[in-house]
């Protein structure tokens, strides 16, 4: 227990669940904002192969980075005291260095040879910088989850407008003054990161570092990963899989068809992922770190069952949207040559929704401890995952490798949202109630856009319609919910 002597993380306002979301949001929606604004701007300076390599480069580096910290930097938001969080920290950053600089030899000795298998010949000239982008990833995973449990969450949305504004500021550049190749995209993306990493560890040295000098000491150290051992012993190997499993229909699509293949599903996904990086990231942050304490004060249904409801009144209208009108507007944001790419985005819309529901839920795998189950779960998922892209490869049709990834995807989340909703102690019948009353809310929403899409109207005004449909849903379920909550007060 912590004395009076003993250093603590400054301390911060209390704030609620939905104010520390909102935070992260402010930023994230910002961020988000300047992506979808410099969009069409980078789809006609570069090409889908660019694209395409780009996904390839941060593939490799995401499953790497994702092993980096041993999974040490999940297990910061855990401990009683903040003594135990800064060692963890360091275990993390230790890592983080230890594996970036074993990246070295391999990147030059076996580089070569794995582009050549995945048919990726634009990658060679960009395989020096894997290391650092490994190095600059797990930092910043480890320093997210340390500003995480001290509740920085306006500093963390700040370092995300960073990120993406230095990045995108990059690749623009690049692209205007001619030399528009898949290695300025690269350049640009880890020239975001590293400027984050930066601010991050300005801000530790400026306000932690006592904290950190006091208490970091070797012993601590190796006491604190004992106590966490279940992380690197399973949780690594879980988030290897889960992380390859989204990479891998990078490498398939690569290998099967084509870095263009790629660069059309790589921009699909990225306007899929708008909005789980938009709240979803922002509510997982906040979820998990809401959840070790709930699960403590027995009010853990309650959390889970506030949290699925605001899930999918967020998430399920839009990506139906998306799955109707995806061509169309990627035709109309970005060019005919990119339509193939709103193709598989309306084929990808359904299975995105149930991701979307269950990358906040998942950290209930860590509260509750369950890194084998994790484990279990992830192994089953990437091998669903590489026999539906096989099978497209098998018969060379990229559009059948991302319908059988949709079609598997669906069922999977959707038993793994039943199964983490029932370890949270809430009822079946509850989520189901709660899901069927958002779900009658959208239906007049629903087939409006139906209706236009069938209808033979200009793009534009699809678009428009399908916008403003979307936009008076929320504005009257915001109205409805304000109404019921004056009466709940006056009654």
């Amino acid at each position: 227990m912590p004395t009076g002597n003993t250093l603590t993380i400054p301390a911060r306002p209390k704030t609620s669940f939905a104010g520390d979301v909102l935070k992260l949001v402010s930023g994230t929606t910002l961020a988000q904002l300047l992506g979808i604004l410099a969009a069409p701007l980078l789809t006609r300076l570069y090409t889908p192969e660019d694209f395409g390599t780009l996904a390839l480069f941060t593939s490799i580096t995401n499953i790497v980075c994702v092993f980096s910290c041993l999974r040490y930097e999940i297990s910061i938001m855990l401990p009683d005291t903040d003594q135990e969080a800064a060692n963890l920290l360091a275990v993390s950053l230790i890592f983080a260095v230890i594996t970036s600089l074993l990246m070295l030899p391999l990147v030059f000795t076996m580089g070569r040879v794995f582009i050549a298998w995945i048919n990726a010949p634009m990658l060679a000239s960009t395989l020096w910088l894997i290391p650092l982008a490994v190095f600059v990833g797990a930092t910043s995973v480890a320093l997210n989850y340390w500003n995480t449990r001290t509740k920085n969450f306006s500093h963390l949305a700040t370092v995300r407008v960073t990120n993406a504004t230095v990045s995108l500021s990059a690749q623009v550049g690049f692209g205007y003054s001619t030399y528009a190749t898949s290695g300025t995209l690269i350049l640009g993306h880890i020239a975001g990161q590293l400027t984050g990493v930066t601010i991050l560890l300005e801000r530790l040295g400026r306000v932690n570092s006592q904290l950190l000098l006091k208490s970091v000491r070797f012993e601590d150290m190796i006491s604190a990963a004992r106590r966490h051992y279940r992380f690197p012993l399973f949780g690594t190997w879980a988030a290897l899989l889960n992380t390859i499993s989204w990479q891998l229909p990078a490498f398939l699509l690569s290998f099967y068809f084509s870095p263009a293949v790629v660069g059309y599903y790589a921009l699909g996904l990225r306007l899929i992922q708008t909005p789980m990086s938009l709240i979803g990231n922002s509510i997982g942050q906040v979820f998990f770190q809401r959840a070790s304490a709930a699960r403590a004060q027995g009010i853990l249904p309650q959390l889970v069952e506030d949290t699925f409801r605001q899930l999918v009144r967020i998430g399920f209208l839009p990506m139906v949207t998306l799955s109707i009108i995806g061509r169309d507007l990627f035709v109309f944001a970005f060019g005919q040559h990119w339509a193939e790419a709103g193709i598989y985005t309306q084929i990808l819309g359904i299975w995105a929704f149930f991701w979307f529901v269950s990358s906040p839920m998942s950290t209930l795998f860590a509260v509750h401890e369950k890194q084998g189950l994790s484990l279990l779960w992830n192994i089953f998922l990437i091998l669903t995952r590489f026999i539906s892209l096989a099978l497209g490869g098998y018969y060379q049709d990229a559009r059948l490798s991302i319908v059988l990834f949709s079609l598997t995807g669906t069922l999977i989340y959707g038993v793994l949202n039943i199964y983490l909703i029932f370890i949270s102690g809430s009822s079946a019948k509850k989520i189901l109630n709660i899901f069927t009353h958002e779900f009658l809310h959208m239906i007049p929403s629903i087939l409006l856009i139906s209706l236009v899409n069938i209808v033979n109207v200009d793009i534009f005004i699809k678009l428009l319609i399908a916008l403003l449909s979307i936009t008076l849903f929320y504005i009257f379920k915001y109205r409805i919910h304000s109404l019921l909550y004056k009466i709940s007060l006056t009654s």
